[in-house]
C-alpha cells in the first residue's frame, strides 16, 4: 500500500522499480527489528522458533520472493494492457533488404 503512494504507477524503468522495492523491503525489515528491540516481542511469532541465521535467511528469502512477485506483476501488467488495447504481442518484422549488386530485382 505504501508503495502505491510513494512510487508512480509506472516506474521509469525496471531498475527504478526494483530499487524502490528493495529500499521498501529493507525499511520494513528494519521496522520489524525495531519493534522487537522496543517490545521484546516479534512481529511474526515464527521468529521465536528461529535462530539468528535462520531469521536472516527468512527475511532475505522474503525479499527474493517479493522480487519474484514484482516480475510476475510486470508480466501480468504487460499482458493485461496489451489485451485491453487489442494489441497482439509484437513479432519482429523481417526487414526488406536490397538484393546484392549484380542480382536483378524481381518485379511482382
Amino acid at each position: 500500500m505504501v508503495l502505491a503512494f510513494v512510487c508512480s504507477a509506472h516506474p521509469k524503468s525496471r531498475w527504478s522499480g526494483l530499487k524502490n522495492l528493495v529500499i521498501f523491503s529493507f525499511a520494513y525489515q528494519v521496522w520489524v527489528l525495531w519493534v522487537y528491540y522496543k517490545t521484546s516481542s516479534w512481529v511474526y511469532p515464527i521468529f521465536n522458533a528461529l535462530n539468528g541465521w535462520q531469521k536472516v535467511a527468512f527475511l532475505q528469502g522474503a525479499t527474493v520472493g517479493i522480487i519474484v512477485l514484482y516480475f510476475v506483476g510486470e508480466l501480468l501488467q504487460q499482458k493485461v494492457f496489451n489485451a485491453k488495447k487489442g494489441v497482439k504481442e509484437a513479432q519482429p518484422a523481417s526487414p526488406r533488404r536490397a538484393p546484392p549488386k549484380g542480382i536483378p530485382k524481381k518485379h511482382a
